[in-house]
């Protein structure tokens, strides 16, 4: 199997698991991606009434803190090849 079908089978098999998922939990999701692409502004997309605007808060600095991990943790081969 190549590559790019390997690859459009996982995603076909990864949109299936996402539509066996309740509403909420795809809600949820989607909000997350959004939240840590920094895709549009979530406080207006996913809380218009403000009534989510205390955990959009909290995940926008969750990922912020991953964020700051990621740069900070070595690349997975750097010791490769070291003894």
């Amino acid at each position: 199997m190549s590559y790019r079908s390997s690859t459009a089978s996982l995603a076909i098999a990864e949109m299936r698991e996402f539509a066996g998922f309740t509403a909420s939990e795809r809600q949820f999701i989607e909000r997350s991606l959004d939240i840590a692409l920094g895709r549009g502004d979530a406080f207006k997309q996913w809380s218009p009434d403000g009534s989510e605007a205390v955990t959009i808060r909290k995940q926008y600095l969750a990922y912020r803190e991953l964020r700051t991990l990621r740069e900070a943790a070595p690349e997975p081969n750097a010791m490769d090849g070291l003894s």
